[in-house]
């Protein structure tokens, strides 16, 4: 029985091995393939977050265009009232600076 033994553990360890053996080159296997997947997983992630950076610079710029166009928009709102003012005199004016030159033509 003590053969029957050996040959038994013998028959176990070289299928303990052989599966170890099978299970290491699989897994070998399957990291070689994995890592240029993860390599472009990188790089896709480091492009993605050269294109946010970019848009978020693109914003920041579009907010100060924003702010200086509110700015502009204030001040031709102010030039137009001024406008409107002086139309409004010039407006009162006319009557009294046409009556001057009626009066200026008369001999």
């Amino acid at each position: 029985m003590p053969e029957a033994v050996w040959g038994a553990l013998a028959l176990f360890l070289t299928g303990l091995v052989g599966g170890l053996a099978f299970a290491g080159v699989q897994a070998l296997r399957a990291w070689r393939g994995v890592r240029p997947a993860l390599a472009r997983l990188r790089a896709e992630t480091r492009s993605l977050s050269q294109r946010a950076e970019a848009l978020s610079r693109r914003a920041a710029e579009i907010e100060r265009g924003g702010t200086e166009l509110e700015r502009a928009l204030a001040s031709l709102s102010r030039s137009l009232d001024r406008l409107r003012l002086v139309l409004d005199a010039l407006g009162e004016a006319r009557p009294l600076v046409l009556g001057l030159r009626w009066l200026a033509r008369r001999p």
